[in-house]
């Protein structure tokens, strides 16, 4: 379908009828044979193709006669006619008869000369002349005529034909010369298309919906610390703990801090009740070691170690 829709066909023509205006006196020709040739019917059948670069070419089949060489060299001049008669392309183009020695003329006849009794061959030659050259068809204006002239009045033809010649290039001289390559490499081009279309549907109607019903628990990782700096940060922590449990111990047994005229502590001889202190102290040390153990901090207490406050004697150990 490809193929039709973008190659245009490759050689349109037309027969040429040639008229002349006859003498009344003189049996010659009084003006130049010309024909006009109709390309298409109607405006709507465009068989030019927009953007395709053509060759008009105009083939005379002309007697191989002595009056004919005897013309020499003519013109052919060609117009380009669009639907109102206006002229869109002017060409004009010489030619002449291929020439032939008297002996090579001989030599030709006789070894022809059975064919040519017969009538299978003529004595004719052919002329190709490409009047006009890398035509471009305008769709606003397109081509549907086109005028011909000889200009010479001694010039005997036997017909005439126009050809429109696509000169192809890029992807469909590709495609017109190479036509197996051509077919393998779009069949591969369809079907890497249609595996790219299809990965996207699937992508659409099924990986996006299974996404949008999926909770997703991502652990965000804020990067470790260096064990220094850990190591730093604990010992802050633990001297906060033991600052504030001495406080703690402090008030509990009626004492205050060191410092300060009315702060000094009132430290008493003996506590009134050894047990209740011995118990306060425990409790104490194991809700420290539980605290400390929620941040990693593994300490060791003792109900004596309490006696050398602040200097409190704990093994910390880290964990990662």
């Amino acid at each position: 379908m490809f193929y039709y829709l973008y190659m245009p066909a490759m050689t349109h023509s037309r027969p040429v009828h040639f008229a002349y205006p006859a003498c009344e006196n003189v049996a010659l020709p009084c003006g130049f044979p010309n024909a006009n040739v109709t390309l298409i019917r109607r405006v709507e059948d465009r068989f030019l193709m927009r953007g395709q670069s053509y060759h008009f070419v105009l083939d005379l089949e002309l007697p191989d006669s002595p009056t004919n060489h005897d013309a020499g060299m003519f013109m052919v001049k060609m117009k380009l006619l669009d639907p109102l008669g206006g002229v869109i392309r002017e060409g004009t183009r010489s030619t002449v008869m291929r020439y032939s020695s008297p002996m090579v003329y001989f030599i030709r006849t006789i070894v022809l000369g059975p064919l040519l009794a017969i009538g299978y061959v003529e004595e004719k030659q052919i002329l190709s002349i490409e009047v006009i050259s890398h035509f471009e068809d305008d769709p606003r204006r397109p081509v549907v005529g086109a005028a011909v002239e000889i200009q010479s009045r001694f010039l005997r033809i036997y017909s005439g034909t126009l050809r429109i010649h696509a000169q192809f290039s890029g992807l469909r001289y590709v495609m017109h010369n190479f036509p197996m390559l051509s077919a393998v490499g779009g069949i591969i081009t369809n079907l890497f298309f249609l595996f790219m279309l299809s990965a996207f549907a699937w992508t659409q109607l099924v990986i996006e919906p299974y996404n949008q019903n999926t909770v997703y628990v991502t652990e965000v990782n804020t990067g470790r610390k260096s064990l220094n700096a850990r190591r730093e940060e604990m010992v802050k922590k633990l001297e906060e703990k033991d600052r504030r449990a001495f406080l703690n111990r402090s008030y509990s047994l009626g004492q205050f801090p060191l410092s300060g005229p009315s702060l000094a502590p009132r430290i008493p001889s003996s506590p009134s009740n050894p047990s209740i202190l011995e118990d306060s102290e425990q409790s104490r040390i194991e809700e420290l070691n539980n605290e400390e153990s929620e941040d990693g901090i593994t300490t060791e207490a003792s109900g004596s170690d309490f006696g050398t406050v602040p200097g409190i004697r704990r093994r910390v150990s880290f964990s990662n």
